[in-house]
């Protein structure tokens, strides 16, 4: 069985640590037909050369960016004189920025401020100390080679600086509290906040600011009786009953690390935030309360409350709150605790959550470009004094470009008339519809298993005798043979993640799991897809790119590598890190290996050397060549991690070549693939637009006007927009020893997006990114066992080497396509 090895964080490379530069952008893609688009970037005019950093120190260290911003409000009114006919801009940390020089000896500046404590309470004494650095000159930031990031962050903050006070900030957006005739309730004491985002971003037509509207979740302020039975979902009379075990839990879950008020300070506000919700009640829970003459004394929380604030509780059987760590721990009973208000929901949302945010969210491109430009009006760049004083213009206008729409690959089938021969198809809109042809290596089922674990009164065995003959019938024609009825199992496992864990790591069987509402309700179309996933899965192939039509790096001997990290959260204590590859195994490329590990939590692929040379061995088993090339596709979501993952991610892909053999050196092309982005695109005129939604077509593809200056980055559109307004994949050229072209780059990666085996449909991203993505969420499912395991003992960080094992899968599965 495949081992899944823990490595440490840091590594000697056999290599030497030669710096690696991302290569200069090779030319433009000239392939495509051309669309006139929009994009939600702004061009700005930056009159002032240079600007005067001073470093800003607040002692005591204050807390967050929003209790410094309003530290520093105070300190500009307090010394007036010190910032005449000036308008200082700070970034709520360590840096202010000025127009010229402040008047003060020796440019230094340290004074005493009374200010109100974050948990509120007495003002306490902060010395604010402001110190100059230096000049940092805005003239490279309208377009050198040598990017000066430290001028585009003067840029921001100086565009950021009263949103920041007015608005609550995360990251790049602000969000604005609705009025109550405006309320989007997500149900759990949630609620939807729009605001919009903004940052400064270089191009090669200068600085422009990328506007987007954006919706995040938040917390209702309420009373925390309140909240705990919208969190339970428990009408408020059922509030006189003890809650179980399992509410508890739940309850604990949704309030930990929350801030709250406590209304029985009625003189002063005070917030505290929710370190451990204990198990008893306040009507069980002791403390020991200090006497006057120094004694203690033992009572229950409600007890205290009672004698020392004169309250009765109301729910005195309800669970209390704890505020500081479990050494001096402090107890309020919910009912005189305020959930505290601006407090965005950092934790997973439901499902039906999640659907009511895609909903509020999702415009039709038109309807998101009125948007947008509604935002950056009343954003009033034009009256703002920071602005006006750092002498910066933005237009009003959205900029206009031109992008290309690249031809959609021909997909090739079996002749369903004559299987000896092939028949291709072309995709229309992002998607085709491979009927009558069959599958181009349809595999032959004759021995597998139904198990039903749904109650028979909602799938019957007439219900489930349709849907088996509807799913014989479209496997056959999709070229799918199932011969034989299936063995009926019954069971009372509830999870189709415990299916899956089960099928994959112990049993080595595949699996298929199909919710209820399908079975009942039969859909052809549904029934294909399914279809397409077992044939994956069973180590068939569904189509192929037509070979005619492929740009030329497909007819050398390449394995397409797809790369991603994901964080996870188990036990509600320990963070760790699952990292996935996956390779093409095979010259067309439809089928793909994985390869995954947990590591501890980090961004950077511990182990990418290890993993990569066992997916070039497999490669080499399964074709009997070693590639001559390796193209990358790496899941990237900050470009502040390009430089560490090429550093040493594309030596580690080195390495690997030279263990499996000293002079192996195929040429690598390493592409990090952004998704997280709010660059959107819109087409200017509607016969240009495709869809409900009114969006651009599949394939539009922009590698000028809004890309870096001097780099290879390009944005596509590969698929077409169903719901909302497309977002097109950034992908940014880390290094290239292939020397492609733009317009081979560009296309091999649009035909990629066309091999995702799952569905007929072109997606967002090249299929073994996406593949990556799958793997990934994957190896979360099989560690759901070692979660619950370890609920229990949350206090216990989960050991790295048992999530190694829990995520091995069996040696029957290891070779096929697991993770479809």
């Amino acid at each position: 069985m495949e081992t899944a090895l823990v490595v440490p964080e840091h590594r000697e490379h056999e290599l030497p640590c030669i710096p690696f530069r991302p290569p200069k952008r090779p030319g433009y893609g000239r392939i495509g037909r051309e669309i006139i688009l929009r994009t939600n970037y702004y061009r700005m005019k930056i009159v002032a050369e240079k600007v005067q950093h001073y470093s800003v120190e607040m002692s005591p260290i204050m807390c967050s960016r929003k209790t410094n911003r309003e530290i520093f409000t105070r300190f500009l009114a307090t010394y007036p004189a010190h910032f005449a006919d000036i308008h200082p801009v700070y970034d709520g940390k360590e840096n202010m920025y000025t127009t010229k020089l402040l008047p003060l000896d020796h440019q230094n500046l340290s004074v005493v401020l009374m200010v109100p404590v974050e948990n509120g309470g007495k003002n306490r004494p902060v010395t604010v100390s402001i110190k100059w650095v230096g000049e940092i000159s805005l003239i490279p930031a309208v377009g050198t080679d040598d990017i000066q990031y430290d001028a585009i962050q003067v840029i921001d903050t100086i565009l950021r600086h009263l949103p920041s006070l007015r608005f609550a900030t995360i990251g790049k957006s602000f969000y604005h509290k609705p009025l109550p005739e405006q309320q989007l309730n997500l149900g759990g004491g949630r609620e939807i906040w729009m605001g919009y985002h903004q940052s400064t971003k270089l191009t090669r037509k200068g600085c422009m600011l990328n506007v987007d509207v954006s919706a995040a979740a938040f917390h209702t302020a309420m009373p925390v009786v309140e909240f705990l039975a919208k969190v339970l979902d428990i009408p408020g009379r059922f509030l006189s009953l003890k809650i179980s075990e399992t509410q508890h839990l739940q309850f604990s879950k949704a309030i930990k690390n929350l801030f709250i008020e406590l209304s029985h300070f009625p003189t002063r506000s005070r917030i505290r935030k929710v370190t451990n919700v204990p198990e008893q009640p306040a009507n069980e829970l002791t403390i020991d309360k200090r006497l006057p003459d120094g004694s203690t004394k033992t009572c229950t929380v409600a007890q205290h409350f009672l004698e020392q604030h004169q309250i009765t509780l109301q729910y005195p059987h309800l669970p209390c709150l704890q505020v500081g760590q479990s050494e001096s721990p402090t107890y309020f009973p919910i009912e005189v605790c305020i959930l505290a208000d601006y407090q965005r929901c950092a934790k997973k949302l439901t499902e039906g959550q999640k659907t009511q945010m895609i909903w509020a969210s999702a415009k039709p491109a038109p309807d998101r470009m009125r948007a947008i430009s509604k935002q950056r009006d009343v954003l009033e760049f034009e009256e703002d004094p920071c602005v006006n004083d750092f002498g910066i213009q933005v237009s009003e206008n959205m900029t206009e470009l031109k992008g290309r729409v690249l031809c959609p690959p021909h997909l090739v089938y079996l002749d369903a008339k004559s299987p000896q021969n092939s028949a291709s198809k072309s995709p229309t809109d992002g998607a085709w519809d491979p009927r009558p042809h069959k599958f181009m290596d349809g595999i032959h089922i004759k021995c597998w298993a139904i198990a039903c674990f749904t109650e028979r009164k909602e799938v019957d065995e007439k219900c489930l005798a349709g849907y088996i003959h509807l799913l014989k019938k479209i496997s056959q024609e999709s070229g799918v043979p199932i011969t034989e009825y299936p063995v009926f199992l019954t069971s009372n496992i509830y999870f189709s993640a415990e299916v899956k864990r089960v099928g994959d790591t112990l049993l080595g069987v595949t699996t298929q799991c199909i919710q209820a509402k399908n079975v009942i309700k039969t859909i052809p179309k549904t029934v294909a897809n399914i279809c397409m996933k077992i044939n994956a899965k069973l180590g068939g192939v569904n189509c192929i790119l037509k070979p005619q039509y492929r740009p030329p790096i497909f007819n050398e001997s390449v394995i397409f590598l797809g790369c991603n990290v994901t964080n996870i959260t188990l036990a509600d204590t320990s963070i760790q890190s699952v990292v996935s590859i996956v390779g093409s195994m095979d010259a067309h490329p439809s089928k793909y290996a994985a390869t995954v590990r947990v590591q501890e939590l980090q961004d950077l692929i511990v182990d990418m050397s290890d993993m990569v040379k066992e997916l070039l061995l497999r490669f080499h088993r399964n074709t009997g060549f070693k590639p001559s090339k390796i193209v990358v596709y790496r899941d990237a979501a900050l470009e502040s991690m390009f430089h560490d993952v090429l550093q040493y991610e594309l030596r580690a892909i080195r390495e690997a070549c030279k263990m499996i053999e000293k002079d192996y050196e195929p040429g690598i092309t390493f592409i990090a693939v952004m998704k997280r982005h709010h660059t959107r695109l819109f087409a200017k005129y509607p016969m240009h637009q495709t869809g409900k939604s009114c969006n651009i077509p599949p394939g539009t593809t922009v590698d000028n006007v809004i890309t870096h200056p001097t780099q290879f980055d390009f944005f596509l559109c590969s698929h077409a927009g169903i719901q909302g307004t497309s977002r097109p994949t950034r992908y940014y050229v880390l290094w290239d020893d292939n020397k492609m072209p733009a317009d081979e780059m560009q296309q091999m990666t649009y035909q990629l997006c066309h091999t995702y085996a799952r569905c007929n449909r072109a997606v967002s991203i090249p299929a073994p990114a996406y593949y990556a993505i799958l793997v990934c969420q994957r190896a979360k499912i099989h560690l759901m066992e070692r979660e619950q395991a370890g609920g229990s003992q949350a206090s216990e960080r989960l050991n790295v080497l048992q999530l190694a094992r829990a995520v091995q899968v069996h040696p029957d599965t290891r070779e096929k396509m697991y993770f479809i």
